[in-house]
This record gives structure tokens, sequence and C-alpha cells, in this order.
């Protein structure tokens, strides 16, 4: 078995239980429009690791048909600025998953410990900052300007070592998605979002930790 050599973490839902504030923000969004309300919730819901740009996106040109270009362009950026005001000083205060700080505190003085959310960097970093966890992480990587499995490799590349040697812990299938495609490792949290069925996951960072526990590294 491949050594671990570092740990890439989620943010949402593996670290701090801020599901359900951005679930939320994006029902106050989408109600805006009601004649395409259920199917912009739909795809959220089946894109859950897709970034919010990426969502106001479709929503913008393909469920309102506005074409692609500056309109568009301005209109994403508006609705993605009145969802970061939602969410950015709740996702700051939301309780944290069972066992967070106990692992970031045992696990950095283990291996690196990289940061990897679909949050966009800047606001990704005022939330870390603001909980007091900065310290923990060699670096943070937010959405844009990062996807996940870009993150995996260059973490692997930053440490000298192949991406089979770096794991990817998350609460999404995307998550899960990332890290093959990159060749890394996947341990996931049950946070609620549906795995296939023969995923095995872990309740909270504590059993995860007793996980990581078992393997080389």
């Amino acid at each position: 078995m491949t050594r671990v050599a570092a740990l890439v973490l989620d943010f949402d839902g593996l670290l701090v239980e801020s599901n359900g504030v951005k679930d939320e923000a994006f029902r106050t969004i989408f109600a805006r429009y009601p004649e395409v309300e259920s199917e912009a919730w739909a795809f959220h819901r089946t894109h859950v690791s897709r970034s919010r740009y990426d969502k106001f996106r479709h929503l913008v040109e393909t469920l309102l048909g506005v074409p692609s270009g500056a309109q568009a362009d301005a209109r994403v950026e508006a609705l993605v600025a009145d969802f970061s005001a939602l969410v950015a000083h709740r996702v700051a205060e939301v309780p944290e998953v069972p066992g967070a700080t106990p692992f970031l505190r045992t696990w950095s003085q283990r291996l690196p410990l990289f940061l990897a959310s679909m949050t966009p960097q800047a606001e990704l970093e005022a939330i870390v900052e603001r909980r007091g966890i900065r310290g923990y992480f060699r670096e943070i990587f937010g959405c844009p300007p990062h996807r996940k499995d870009e993150v995996l490799r260059l973490c692997a590349e930053k440490l000298g070592v192949e991406t089979d040697a770096v794991i990817m812990i998350g609460d999404a299938p995307g998550d899960m998605e990332a890290a093959a495609r990159a060749g890394a490792g996947f341990m996931g949290r049950d946070s609620g979002i549906p795995f296939p069925d023969d995923v095995p996951l872990v309740p909270d960072m504590h059993a995860l930790s007793l996980e990581l526990e078992a393997l080389p590294y």
C-alpha cells in the first residue's frame, strides 16, 4: 500500500456543518424565478459539487435563456455576489463537524494538510481566518480559480510524490470523482449527500481519524 504523503480536505460538510446554509441560500435566490425554480433546484441537487458560478450560469443561460456574453456574465456575477452575502457570515459561525478541530490539530502535526473548496478563494480565506483554523493548512484553494482534481495534482507536485500518495477527503461524490480523475485516494464523510451504496463513509471526523490511523503514513 502506498504511504500517505498528504491530505486534501473539503470544507463544507466535512469540517463545518454548512451544507444546509448554502442550500437555503440557493433556494432563496432560485425563488426569485418561480417559472424555473424547480429546474434550478434540481440542477443544484444533482450537481452538488459544481461551483456556484456553474449553477447560476445554468440558471441564467440555460433556464432563463439569456445569451452568453456580457449581459449573462453580469447577471451571474450579481447572483454570485448575492449568494456570498447570504452565506459568508453564517458559514463562518456554523457548528463544526464533530471532531474537526481535534482532527486538524492531530493530523497537521503528522502530514501536510491542504484545503480545497468550491467556495471562491477570497471568501474561503476570510471564513477560514475567522474560524481560526488557517494555521493548520499548508495552502488553501478555492474555486474559482482552482478545481479539486487540479489541486490534488498540484499538491503532489509540490511535495514531490505521486498523486496516489495524496488522499482527498470530502462529503460529496464530486470529491470522489475529482480524486479518481487525479489518481488520488479518497475517504468520505456522510453529511447526508447521497453516494453510491458501495462507497464506505464515516459519520464524523473522529471516525475518519481512526480510519487514517490504520493507513501507512
